[in-house]
């Protein structure tokens, strides 16, 4: 299956603010994209983790704009526990779109929190 193309999601994403990595401003290929992305990190069974980059790179983008900062840093667990929450935001703004769900998108605040859980 063909990766995420970077250098396309670097000029319609990345150089973008913070903000166009959530997933409320993502486009719906990008929504799909990073999706898939995911979902292929969870079936691997070896050591490629070829499907990372695109993720990666919107947690650090997110991850720099909540912060304030053009640069951070977090633990191997950390990313996990980020892509989890990606895979969830992800989920719901794809529900929202197609389904008409009301679901507050999250935002530069709530992205990467248990939200969910909180009811927000």
């Amino acid at each position: 299956m063909e990766q995420s193309d970077l250098l396309q999601l670097k000029r319609e994403v990345l150089d973008q603010s913070p903000e166009a990595a959530l997933p409320c401003n993502l486009s719906d290929n990008w929504l799909g994209m990073l999706a898939r992305d995911i979902e292929m990190l969870q079936e691997e069974t070896d050591s490629d983790h070829s499907y990372l980059s695109a993720p990666l790179a919107i947690i650090v983008q997110l991850l720099c704009g909540k912060s304030g900062q053009s640069e951070g840093s977090f633990l191997l667990e950390e990313l996990f526990e980020y892509l989890q929450y990606l895979q969830i935001e992800i989920a719901l703004e794809v529900a929202r779109r197609s389904a008409d769900i009301d679901v507050v998108p999250a935002t530069m605040e709530t992205i990467f929190t248990n939200r969910v859980a909180w009811g927000h």
